[in-house]
């Protein structure tokens, strides 16, 4: 694996107001199950819109990064089965991924399942920094209890890369991803996504009153059903039949050719 030098986008310094999170308190909000919501915005909305929320959430330092680069590598059958099977809302569906935490030098194998709902679980597989190349036995094991796709037809697919800010609540279970400077690629092609933000509100148990929500819902940020694989696959791959989801490329598109909104409720 090539390493990219990426330190964040200049225009996002919001985490720099938030205090760092502690190692027991990171602990205590793994949330590897969950409920998820998803947000899209502009980046540079991000500095003024998340400001009344320094009180209520801790950031995440990965390295010596608080923007902290990632980069995922998504493994899929060559008919494509687990991007298909998110497409036509299958339930359970399963995603499997190798995730480099590159400021912290880890790695994991992943597999992430949906039951609907918004409830996600995720299981981790500890690999050599920066491995990508697995062993049918890895694989294998990884998939164990999942009845997703026979281990051995599972293949390199899409490579996303991003930088995370999380933050994580103080007084409630409860972490924010934020996501930007995305780029996705396959091995012919490559899109860059670098103003979008992804954010991702990841709660035990779904809670509309959380600070963070109230936040987000007052100042009209859009609720997507967003998926980092589906997103990418529709821009890298746009011969695929993907209708169900061409709303959500449209919806990107207009809140990045939006008129900025300075004011921000606090």
């Amino acid at each position: 694996m090539v390493e990219k030098n990426v330190v964040g986008s200049p225009m996002v310094f919001f985490h720099d107001r938030f205090t760092h999170a502690d190692p027991e308190l990171l602990a205590q909000r793994t949330l590897q199950k969950r409920v998820d919501t998803k947000f899209i915005c502009r980046a540079h909305a991000l500095n003024t819109l998340v400001a009344p929320l320094e009180s209520h959430f801790h950031a995440a330092v990965s390295g010596r990064y608080v923007h902290a680069p990632y980069r995922t590598v998504y493994w899929d059958t060559p008919d494509r089965k687990s991007l298909f099977d998110h497409h036509r809302g299958k339930r359970p569906r399963f995603k499997v991924r190798i995730r480099h935490h590159i400021g912290r030098k880890l790695s994991f194998l992943e597999v992430k399942s949906n039951r609907g709902q918004g409830n996600t679980s995720k299981n981790r597989f500890p690999l050599p920094y920066p491995c990508e190349d697995l062993a049918p036995e890895q694989l294998e094991e990884a998939l164990t209890s999942h009845a997703f796709a026979p281990s051995h037809t599972l293949r390199p697919s899409m490579v996303i890369e991003f930088n995370r800010t999380t933050l994580v609540g103080v007084a409630m279970e409860e972490r924010m991803t934020i996501d930007t400077d995305l780029i996705f690629r396959d091995e012919q092609r490559e899109y860059e996504l670098p103003e979008l933000a992804i954010v991702e509100v990841k709660q035990a148990k779904w809670n509309h009153q959380s600070p963070s929500m109230q936040l987000l819902r007052r100042n009209k940020i859009r609720e997507l059903g967003i998926s980092k694989y589906l997103t990418g696959a529709q821009f890298l791959w746009p011969h695929l039949k993907l209708n169900r989801h061409r709303q959500n490329v449209r919806e990107i598109r207009r809140v990045l050719s939006a008129k900025e909104n300075q004011q921000w409720s606090n």
